[in-house]
């Protein structure tokens, strides 16, 4: 685990092997972090909240609900972007109703 000047850990938090918490992240009091995982600069992660295995969370997100295995999350509150193993991106869309399309290079 690698923790950056200025991060926070707060009761109760696990952080699992090689996970890297960057400046000024704050993980609240019982959250997970799995194992590879990466908190960016300025990110907050609410109490009680997971975050999955090789999962990113953006600079200065704020993460207020489950964080799969191998998404990257944006904004406030952070919502999907990418699944890090198909690189597709993610729709905005509720959990009950999320689509995934493939991301085209652009020429």
């Amino acid at each position: 685990m690698i923790v950056n000047t200025g991060a926070q850990i707060d009761h109760d938090c696990e952080v699992g092997d090689f996970a890297h918490l960057a400046p000024g992240s704050v993980l609240c009091g019982g959250v997970r972090i799995g194992s590879l995982a990466l908190i960016g600069a300025g990110a907050c992660v609410a109490p009680h909240i997971s975050v999955g295995v090789a999962s990113v969370v953006g600079v200065g997100a704020a993460v207020v609900d489950l964080v799969p295995d191998g998404v990257t999350v944006v904004g406030v509150p952070a919502r999907p972007l990418f699944a890090s193993e198909t690189r597709e991106r993610v729709d905005d869309a509720p959990a009950s109703r999320r689509r995934v399309r493939t991301i085209e290079a652009r020429e």
